[in-house]
């Protein structure tokens, strides 16, 4: 063989054969990928998903776009369904036998225009009301609690007697106050003080104090001062003129007699 054809063949098996350096080139040659596609709507840069481009063309597929909007919005609907026409105030069955419902209520009417505006379903609703007459209804125990207490307060200090004091302490405010018992002011001001055991025990305090001891037998019957049909009633609702066995009895009978002499003396 000659030395011109050795050479050849040698050249032709060298390219035939890979370079050392091809597997690098090909791991220095990653796959490019193009560029998202980013639009801008009223000012807000928003990238659209690639299965949304036409991989030909490069442009939004409108009709798969238009798809995927009404998919959004039914599955939006379907979880958040909208408000009803109207609301239904289902109150729990815990609390019906408590909690008695006036559908005209200013307040509800209220908060179901409230409900609708942020478009809260009757389920949401029923949620809202539960809440609200849970609350109501353990603030009226709260109350019912209190007022149990005062009571035990009262019937500690007084025994059997609460009621009959109560009835007496009634009778001889009304006395007192007369027809000023009816201002709706006087009322609120009673109840505030009668809420409370102590309130009460002031009360027959006071009673004691000015009932019992009745009222200065210096009146004169034809001045301002004068004794009145209130004092006298007030005098007749203490207990000093009701119990026979109070050491001031008599003398309470005979200034209310004398009272009613001088106020009506043709009688």
């Amino acid at each position: 063989m000659s030395e011109d054809q050795t050479l050849i063949d040698l050249a032709q098996a060298n390219e035939d054969q890979p370079t050392q350096d091809a597997p690098e080139q090909a791991k220095a040659s990653p796959e490019v990928k193009p560029e998202p596609t980013v639009i801008d709507v009223d000012g807000e840069r928003i990238t659209v998903p690639e299965d949304l481009i036409d991989p030909q063309t490069g442009e939004i597929k409108a009709e798969a776009a238009a798809k995927r909007v009404l998919d959004l919005r039914r599955q939006i609907s379907e979880k958040n369904p909208p408000p009803p026409e109207t609301y239904q105030l289902n109150v729990p069955e815990e609390l019906q036998d408590t909690i008695k419902v006036d559908p005209d209520d200013p307040l509800a009417g209220l908060a179901m225009a409230w409900a609708k505006e942020q478009g809260i379903t009757q389920e949401g609703f029923d949620k809202l009301v539960a809440g609200f007459y849970g609350l109501q209804a353990k603030q009226g125990e709260d109350v019912a609690g209190y007022q149990a207490e005062q009571e035990r307060i009262l019937k500690k200090a007084w025994g059997d007697k609460t009621e009959a004091i109560k009835g007496e302490l009634a009778r001889w405010i009304t006395g007192i106050i007369g027809e000023d018992i009816k201002k709706p002011e006087v009322i609120n001001e009673l109840s505030t003080m009668a809420a409370t055991a102590s309130g009460v025990q002031l009360l027959k305090k006071i009673k004691d104090t000015i009932g019992e001891q009745a009222l200065p037998a210096t009146r004169d019957a034809s001045g301002a001062g004068a004794i009145s049909t209130a004092d006298l009633q007030a005098l007749q609702a203490s207990e000093a003129y009701n119990d026979e066995a109070h050491p001031d009895h008599a003398a309470t009978v005979a200034k209310v007699r004398a009272g009613y002499q001088q106020l009506y003396p043709d009688r």
